[in-house]
């Protein structure tokens, strides 16, 4: 299934040649293709969903796993080559007629490939990259193979949550990082293995909560002839089974290893216990709030948090896990490779740096490591935290992931967010409430999947496009209402142009059906996730 401008297996070819050269760079030689391990590379990773085109029974990539089975389906090209029926004004004369008549018309499309974008096979939601192979919700990037969520990144394989990395492997939330396999919640590291939650580290493997770290085994700084030897031989063990078993022990099940041991603290280590505390502001993050729906929905709605659960419909919910030290809950994410960790072995932000220093595998202990091993050599120090902060954060509450972000709550993953609350990984983005994976966009309600969105309502798998309510698959549209795959179009009823005088009649009728059913209800039934249901 090659899309936008490819032929043949042109996107597997380029993403199997960059694979195995990753392979050298990472771990020193070669150890198969990319089709032999690529079911190893999709475990970890964000659900992707799956369907047969109603039109021509191909298969199709999804961009999540929410849409109604009920519902048609097209390809991409099939989307925009169909004509849907024509609108009579018996369709539009009140907002039942025109609810029923969109679901008729409605259809979700799969192998979604936005921009300036070429060779992608069995992928969606991809834009402005090259070269992607099995993978999802990526934008900016190349050479991307089994993996989700990436943005600005190149040659990664295996990867989920990941923005301006490069030639990287089986990892996971992180940022500009190279040449860097199994590592989670990691920024601005190099040659990294089997590590959690460092920053500013190069040639480090097996270590947790590390910064500015050098030649690190288990926490401890070696001599580089020293590390360089044993770094060699822990590679030599990791390519030759991966080349046999075509797969690797993953991070997750090092750590679980570690973790079945029970903990032994030691007095220099409780003493590192510290309540986990944050307090929140949130009058500006409703007067946002206030400010976005006034324009998106015409209004003020008040007290925000009347509208959390259904704000946080097809979001990642941010969990709450215990610290193994002190008392007090704390904010975790629920990506699925950082749900596979137990919870028996975290601390709060503010516990795990005087920890880590404490904490750290004797000479001996380092010189006897073991791929096969290393969950119990660890067990003595493993500990993580599920909080990750980085740059200036103002405001940030119950956000376990927060990078240069303000006046947020309940955001899986802030990283250049402002005003914002329980959404999920809208990075460079600000007054976005109840939507996720939307990048560069501002003033939205419960939208998904999208780049480049200001003042919409749910809206999923768009591209620069404006006043949109309850559309998919849509580019460069302005003012639409129950629109799906389409470009180009303004004042926009069911994919028909209505003219501005009639669109801002239906609209109207629209937003007083949504307006009353949330002050009665505190949210909506129908969603863009369900408009299209049979």
């Amino acid at each position: 299934m090659m899309m936008k401008g490819a032929t043949g297996d042109e996107a597997y070819k380029y993403a199997d040649k960059h694979f195995r050269e990753a392979c050298r760079v990472i771990l020193g030689g070669e150890a198969g293709s990319l089709s032999e391990l690529e079911g190893w590379l999709l475990t970890l990773k964000q659900p992707m969903g799956s369907a047969k085109s109603s039109a021509s029974g191909a298969p199709l990539t999804l961009v999540s796993p929410d849409y109604p089975q009920s519902a048609r389906y097209l390809s991409m090209d099939e989307a925009f080559a169909a004509k849907p029926a024509a609108l009579n004004i018996n369709d539009m004369k009140d907002i039942d007629s025109l609810t029923a008549a969109a679901r008729e018309r409605f259809a979700y499309s799969g192998n979604l490939v936005f921009g300036n974008s070429q060779f992608v096979e069995a992928s969606s939601d991809i834009s402005d990259s090259f070269y992607v192979y099995k993978s999802a919700r990526v934008s900016g990037s190349k050479a991307v193979a089994c993996s989700t969520i990436i943005k600005d990144s190149n040659y990664l394989f295996g990867c989920n949550v990941a923005s301006k990395d490069e030639y990287c492997m089986r990892s996971h939330q992180f940022t500009n990082n190279s040449r860097c396999f199994e590592v989670n919640i990691c920024t601005s590291s190099s040659d990294c293995y089997y590590a959690y939650d460092c920053l500013g580290c190069k040639d480090t493997m097996f270590s947790f909560g590390q910064r500015n770290s050098m030649h690190m085994i288990g926490n401890l700084a070696l001599p580089k002839d020293k590390y360089l030897s044993l770094k060699a031989a822990l590679l030599e063990q990791m390519r030759s089974e991966l080349t046999a078993k075509k797969k690797l022990p993953s991070f997750q099940d090092i750590f679980t290893e570690a973790a079945r041991t029970p903990p032994v603290l030691s007095p220099e280590a409780k003493s590192c216990a510290k309540k986990f505390e944050r307090k929140i502001n949130r009058a500006s993050i409703q007067k946002a709030w206030d400010s976005t729906c006034r324009l998106v929905l015409g209004q003020e709605m008040g007290d925000i948090t009347r509208f959390k659960e259904w704000l946080l419909r097809h979001n990642i919910r941010v969990r709450k896990v215990k610290s193994a030290l002190a008392s007090g809950e704390i904010p975790a994410a629920s990506y699925e490779n950082l749900k596979a960790l137990p919870d028996t072995r975290y601390v709060n932000i503010d516990e795990r740096l005087p920890l880590m220093r404490s904490m750290k595998l004797t000479e001996k202990e380092v010189e006897s490591i073991t791929l096969a091993g290393a969950g119990q050599s660890l067990s003595r120090i493993a500990y993580i935290t599920p909080q990750f902060y980085e740059g200036t954060n103002l405001n940030a509450y119950a956000c376990p992931i927060v990078l240069w972000s303000s006046d947020c709550e309940e955001v899986h993953g802030c990283v250049f967010m402002k005003k914002s609350a329980y959404s999920t990984w809208a990075r460079d983005s600000e007054y976005l409430f109840g939507s996720a994976f939307v990048f560069d966009s501002s003033f939205n309600i419960k939208c998904y999947n999208s780049f480049k969105l200001k003042n919409c309502f749910e809206v999923d798998s768009a591209r620069s496009s404006t006043g949109c309510y309850y559309c998919h698959n849509m580019e460069n549209c302005h003012d639409a209402l129950f629109c799906s795959n389409a470009k180009n179009l303004r004042y926009a009823v069911c994919n028909k142009e209505v003219g501005k005088e009639e669109f801002a009649r239906v609209k109207a009728l629209l937003l007083a059906k949504v307006v009353k059913e949330l002050q009665e209800k505190g949210s909506c039934a129908e969603d863009v996730y369900s408009i299209g249901k049979k």
